[in-house]
């Protein structure tokens, strides 16, 4: 099912501050989950990487069908149509020429993945102490 909430960290709310990492490290930014529910997520954030970045994404489910079309805002640009499926533990979504991957089976981390971007946009909990050993970890690949 495309619940939101099944590809975020199950202790995200809404107005939630987080970090943001490229992979586990390093931390580029932080940002605020503005929105975390079955059918809509919104994230907005500014990090630092090649310059400073400000940025939101939205996603706006129409059902918690397995697939089918959603619309994404993308720095205030709506896609609407956006062909979208789950695949296990991921949302993959088409969006504005790339293919948007939205995970969450791994402690506090949530995974947004963007084909085309070597690495993972991790968003972690501001609030939540990381373990030192957990940046070092290893991040699995994009999946396929």
């Amino acid at each position: 099912m495309a619940n939101l909430r099944n590809f975020i960290w199950s202790g995200t709310y809404d107005g939630m501050p987080v970090d943001i990492y490229l992979n586990r490290t390093p931390q580029i930014g932080s940002g605020v989950v503005e929105v975390a529910q079955p059918l809509r997520l919104a994230i907005r954030g500014e990090v630092e990487l090649l310059g400073t970045h400000k940025g939101a994404v939205e996603i706006q489910m129409p059902d918690e069908s397995a697939s089918g079309s959603c619309t994404v805002v993308l720095n205030g640009a709506a896609y609407g149509n956006c062909p979208y499926r789950t695949d296990g533990i991921y949302l993959k979504i088409q969006a504005a020429g790339r293919e948007l991957t939205l995970g969450a089976a791994d402690k506090q981390w949530t995974w947004i993945g963007v084909s085309g971007v070597a690495g993972w946009v991790g968003l972690w909990p501001a609030s939540e102490v990381m373990a030192e050993d957990e940046a070092e970890r290893e991040l699995a690949a994009l999946p396929a």
